[in-house]
């Protein structure tokens, strides 16, 4: 999609989605820990643990 992009539309869509990226992921961890399994089709187990995302932290 974004092949032959200039790098500064590069780097201001990364700037725009990668924090969208990490409040939609920490919304669904919360979602998945706090919901009702029937609703958001997330079940835990018993004792199962989350590891909340590290601020800043890049793949």
């Amino acid at each position: 999609m974004l092949a032959g992009a200039d790098a500064g539309v590069c780097a201001a869509l990364s700037t725009f989605g990668q924090p969208l990226g990490e409040a939609f992921q920490l919304r669904d961890d919360l979602l998945g820990a706090s919901g009702d399994p029937s609703e958001t089709g997330k079940p835990l187990r018993p004792g199962q643990l989350l590891l909340p995302p590290r601020p800043g932290r890049r793949p």
